[in-house]
């Protein structure tokens, strides 16, 4: 353990003069002192402080990319549909016709941030939107 009576130039207590001083479990090999745990500690959080909010907007960046994409395919797909079935401006959107295992889409798709979509008839400006569309940039360019 430490040394207690210490000479003038040594401090009064200390964790470990040396590092053979503290023994682990095993004879003959070294542990660590307290202060080299606590920079490993602090060299962590400093890495995890700078990495942590850089890995929360790449998600949310991607979040908004993949809803964006999700937008564009089913606007083209409502486009086409319109086209194939003769929908004429006004007309509704069908979605039985746009989702299933033999239509335009297998699954209806969604908002990966957790938004829905929102589907106006054919012709309108918008066909679709997701909700978090103005809040979350989520929209057609």
């Amino acid at each position: 353990m430490g040394r207690v009576n210490a000479g003038p130039m040594e401090p009064l207590f200390c964790v470990a003069a040396h590092r053979d001083e503290i023994k682990s479990g095993k004879p003959g090999r070294a542990a660590f002192t307290l202060v080299e745990v606590m920079i490993v500690v602090v060299i962590v959080g400093l890495l995890a402080a700078i990495a942590i909010p850089n890995l929360i907007k790449a998600r949310v960046v991607s979040q908004r990319k993949v809803c964006t994409e999700n937008l564009k395919q089913i606007h083209s797909a409502i486009t086409t549909w319109a086209l194939e079935t003769q929908r004429t401006t006004g007309d509704p959107v069908v979605l039985s016709e746009l989702y299933g295992n033999t239509n335009y889409f297998k699954g209806k798709p969604v908002c990966p941030a957790g938004g829905s979509y929102n589907y106006y008839d054919v012709g309108d400006p918008v066909q679709v939107e997701c909700t978090f569309g103005v809040t979350h940039g989520h929209t057609l360019p």
